[in-house]
């Protein structure tokens, strides 16, 4: 624990994934008590621990959404956020990135891809011919028909950003807390102050098959259950928690403890997850140049960014995800048909896999909902709804805590809220007042050095226990890629 725990919280942040962390941490960093509640052993576990570990540039988030809105904002504050973790560039690699025409139809479409990525911002990107993309990309295969060059594009190592959120948050005095779940929610009208009734929790959930071996349903228990480490995060030991705000950040499980609380929401609030599983395949990377420099994507359609491929900060080739909507919001099983599809595509468009091994397999799951955009407002007196924070999440985190955190100060100050209209509002910041965009300066904070991937890949295999240190703490890696690659770099 990293602060006194006071009788009232003034925020409580439910859901300790890359977006809540981010959340904890700046309404920390603006001064306020926070107490942060996660169900797992870890932080970073549910949708966080499944994602691709890619900055991207929203260039296909819809024109106007405040999902393109938060993803520029998030690509101002990267640089010093990072740094401010102690990440180093080899954390945190900007490469590029190619949309890839591998049709007709395809290149047909790829100056109105190039026509979005500039409507988003992205000046620099630029259209490149077949012969262009080959000088660029020598690891693609040479039936590319043309592709769009988007600069700003990055490859980060995805456990380490949530874990410099988490380090930052309680070095502002936030109060972290796993194996913490939320059972229900009422609110005291009178005292202005929400009840989180909170029970103790067991889940330890790692969606990622073993190495060489595929995590199929059969195999899912066994792979998905590891046993309880001992952390220095304290488990909320009261049955409630009480807090002024509370912010909802669950995640997969957001439309369930909307539904925990008693008090009507907003209409404009409502939303139901409806899980999108996406699948991934690991690769060894092969020996010589066939390694991609740059991230591959495809055209975007509507719904899904596509299937792309990569190498990792760690030098494995990833190539997924799928996006399969299901019911269920824990199971993270791989099946052998997609596998095999997406082993097939990577080794089409990327030569250099045909004889390359494939070291594993891991699965996610997205917090999709019925909309296209985030769903994140002030839904009832107190409560801040984020939901939908699909696959964007990890690039949109500094601008989502921003943004939310900009929510929780218009609540504490109603009369500086009250007495600016919405048509003065900050463009940066729809919806928000221009007087609770603009908080009182934080105190600069600068954490240690992260170690290199080398020295945490030591520590990994020497501990076998899929635990390294961090920050001075020792934290089980969550992540897919992370531990993968901290077992083959």
């Amino acid at each position: 624990m990293t602060s006194p725990v006071p009788k009232v919280f003034d925020v409580a942040v439910v859901g300790g994934g890359v977006v809540g962390l981010a959340v904890a941490r700046e309404c920390a960093a603006r001064g306020k008590t926070v107490a942060l509640l996660e169900k797992e052993d870890a932080f970073a576990a549910g949708a966080s621990s499944g994602n691709s570990g890619l900055g991207c540039t929203g260039y296909d988030a819809p024109v106007g959404s405040l999902e393109r809105k938060l993803l520029r904002r998030s690509i101002q504050l990267h640089q010093e956020l990072y740094r401010s973790f102690g990440l180093s560039h080899e954390h945190v690699r900007k490469c590029g990135s190619l949309v890839v025409a591998w049709n007709d139809e395809q290149h047909a479409e790829l100056p109105q891809v190039l026509d979005e990525n500039r409507l988003a911002g992205d000046n620099e990107a630029i259209l490149l011919s077949a012969q262009e993309l080959r000088e660029v990309e020598p690891a693609l295969d040479h039936s590319a028909r043309g592709a769009v060059l988007c600069p700003y594009e990055a490859v980060v190592e995805p456990w380490l950003v949530p874990m410099g959120y988490a380090e930052s948050a309680r070095r502002f005095g936030a109060n972290l807390f796993l194996r913490s779940r939320v059972a229900s929610a009422s609110r005291d009208a009178n005292a202005n102050v929400w009840e989180l009734k909170v029970e103790n929790s067991e889940d330890a959930s790692l969606g990622r098959s073993q190495t060489q071996k595929l995590l199929t349903d059969a195999h899912a228990q066994a792979h998905v259950r590891q046993p309880l480490h001992q952390t220095r995060d304290d488990v909320w030991s009261s049955p409630k928690l009480r807090a002024r705000v509370v912010v909802n950040c669950a995640g997969l499980w957001g439309d369930e403890l909307e539904r925990l609380t008693k008090e009507p929401a907003a209409k404009s609030a409502s939303f139901t997850i409806r899980p999108r599983k996406g699948q991934f395949v690991v690769f060894q990377a092969p020996k010589g140049d066939s390694i991609p420099r740059l991230i591959i994507e495809p055209v975007a359609t509507q719904f899904t960014k596509g299937v792309i491929a990569w190498t990792t900060v760690y030098g494995n080739i990833i190539v997924g995800p799928t996006a399969v909507e299901q019911a269920s919001k824990t199971d993270r099983a791989t099946d052998i048909e997609t596998v095999q599809r997406l082993e097939a595509w990577g080794r089409k468009i990327l030569p250099g896999l045909r004889n390359a091994k494939v070291i594993g397999t891991y699965a996610g799951l997205r917090p999709a909902t019925e909309h296209r955009d985030f769903q994140v407002s002030v839904s009832r007196p107190g409560w801040v709804t984020v939901g939908g924070i699909r696959s964007t999440g990890l690039t949109a985190s500094p601008g989502l805590g921003e943004y939310i955190a900009n929510l929780v100060d218009g609540i504490f100050e109603p009369e500086r809220e009250s007495s600016t209209s919405p048509s003065t509002s900050s463009s940066s910041m729809p919806g928000v007042s221009a007087a609770a965009a603009s908080p009182a300066p934080r105190p600069s904070q600068r954490l240690e050095p992260v170690p290199s991937l080398q020295t945490l890949a030591n520590e990994y295999r020497a501990r076998g226990d899929g635990c390294v240190t961090l920050y001075g703490r020792v934290h089980r890696v969550t992540h897919p890629i992370s531990s993968f690659g901290m077992e083959t770099v």
